[in-house]
C-alpha cells in the first residue's frame, strides 16, 4: 500500500490506545507497517526507511529500554548490503538492546534454501551483520522454511535479539503461523512465563567465599549424626537455604546497596574532606563490594557451566547470557502423550515424575 490512514489502522487493531509508523510501498513492491499499544510501549524516537522501521522506546511495566526494528529487505545482494550498513550505524548511535524481526530476504547457510542457487558472498555479508551487532537468533521450534513458491523454499523470516533481551525475557520464543494466501509464514513472537513450581536445590559455589557456610554445614552434619545419610543431607540443605535467604542475601541487591553507599561518600567528598571514620567506612565498603562482585562472577560461572574461563575473569555478562541460553534450550515447553499435546507445567512435571518412577522400577 502506498498510503495508510487511521481508518485502515483501526481495521487492523481496534483500539484507541495505539500509534503506528508506516513506510509506503513503491507500486506493489515493499511496504512496512509497525503498530504498538501506547499503554504498554512508549516510543521516544522513530526512524522510517524504505526497507526498515526503527522504534526506540520503553516497555513501561518493566522499564525496559530497547530498539525494535521491523525489516523487509530488498531482493538484490547489493541493496541488502546497504541495509546492513544503515542498521549497523543506527545500532552504534543507539546503544540499546536491539530486536530485529521480519523478512531478511537472505540466508545464513546454504541449508536454509531448498535449492543450490545460493550466493556465498551474500551469506557472508549476512553472517557478518549478525556478528557485528552481537545478535542471537531466536529460532522457531519447528525450524522450518518460512517462504514457499512452487518447489522453491527458504528460511527468510526470522527474529534476532541482543543478549540483554534474554535476561529480561528468558522465555522469548517464536512460532510459525499458517501462511494462508501469502508466500511467507507469519512469525508470532511471545514471552510467556510459566510457573514450574519449586526450583530444585543447588549448592552454590559462591557460598564458599563466606566462612559462615562451612560452619553451617559442620553444625548441621554434627546435629544429625545419628540420622541416615539421606536425612543428614536434607538437614544440611534446609539450613543452607535458610541461611542463604536470611543472612547471605541477594547478590545483586548487596552490590547495588554498596555502590549506592560508596557513591554517597563520593558526593560528600565533593563538598568537603571525609573524616577518618568516613574514609575507613568507604574503604571497608569498597572491599566488601569487591567480595560481592567476585561472588556474582562465581555464581554465573557455575550456572553457565562454562569451564574454559577462570572464575576471576571479569565477564559476568557473558556467563549470564550463556546460563540464560542454556535454560532456554533445556526447558521442556510441551510433551506429546498418546497423540495429545500437554503444555501445562504441573501436568508436564507429573508425567516426568511418572516416567522416572517407571524407569527406576525397570532398573530394579
Amino acid at each position: 500500500m502506498e498510503e495508510i490512514d487511521a481508518k485502515i489502522i483501526q481495521s487492523v487493531w481496534r483500539s484507541s490506545d495505539i500509534d503506528w509508523s508506516f513506510s509506503p510501498s513503491i507500486g506493489s513492491s515493499g511496504g512496512l507497517l509497525s503498530i504498538w499499544d501506547t499503554t504498554q510501549f512508549e516510543v521516544t524516537d522513530r526512524l522510517v526507511n524504505r526497507y526498515w522501521i526503527s522504534l526506540k522506546g520503553t516497555f513501561l511495566s518493566i522499564n525496559f529500554e530497547c530498539v525494535l526494528i521491523n525489516i523487509y529487505n530488498p531482493c538484490t545482494p547489493s541493496a541488502r548490503e546497504g541495509v546492513w550498513a544503515e542498521i549497523f550505524d543506527h545500532w552504534k548511535a543507539n546503544p540499546k538492546p536491539f530486536l530485529i524481526a521480519g523478512d531478511f530476504n537472505d540466508i545464513l547457510s546454504s541449508t536454509e534454501r531448498g535449492s543450490s542457487q545460493v550466493s556465498q558472498c551474500s551469506i557472508d555479508n549476512f553472517q557478518k551483520f549478525v556478528q557485528d551487532l552481537q545478535l542471537m537468533e531466536i529460532a522457531s521450534s519447528t525450524r522450518g522454511f518460512t517462504w514457499f513458491r512452487r518447489n522453491s523454499k527458504s528460511l527468510l523470516d526470522r527474529l534476532f535479539v541482543n543478549p540483554e533481551w534474554l535476561t529480561t525475557f528468558p522465555s522469548l520464543n517464536v512460532s510459525l503461523l499458517q501462511r494462508g494466501l501469502s508466500d511467507h509464514c507469519p512469525l508470532l513472537i511471545l514471552s510467556k512465563d510459566k510457573n514450574w513450581g519449586p526450583k530444585p536445590f543447588r549448592f552454590q559455589n559462591c557460598w564458599l567465599t563466606d566462612p559462615r557456610c562451612l560452619k553451617i554445614i559442620k553444625e548441621a552434619w554434627s546435629n544429625s549424626a545419628s540420622l541416615p545419610i539421606c536425612d543428614k543431607l536434607k538437614a544440611t540443605k534446609s539450613n543452607l537455604k535458610k541461611w542463604n535467604h536470611e543472612e547471605f542475601g541477594n547478590i545483586d541487591f548487596m552490590i547495588a546497596k554498596l555502590e549506592a553507599s560508596i557513591q554517597n561518600f563520593d558526593t560528600i567528598a565533593n563538598e568537603r574532606d571525609l573524616d577518618e571514620d568516613e574514609l575507613n567506612r568507604r574503604q571497608a565498603e569498597q572491599s566488601e563490594l569487591w567480595t560481592w562482585m567476585k561472588r556474582r562472577e562465581v555464581y554465573w560461572a557455575q550456572n553457565s557451566r562454562i569451564r574454559w574461563l577462570k572464575d576471576g575473569d571479569r565477564n559476568t555478562k557473558f556467563f549470564h547470557t550463556i546460563a540464560t541460553h542454556k535454560r532456554r534450550k533445556n526447558t521442556i515447553a510441551s510433551i506429546e502423550v498418546e497423540g495429545r499435546l500437554i503444555e501445562e507445567p504441573e501436568k508436564i512435571n507429573r508425567k516426568q515424575e511418572l516416567s522416572l518412577k517407571r524407569y527406576s522400577q525397570k532398573k530394579v
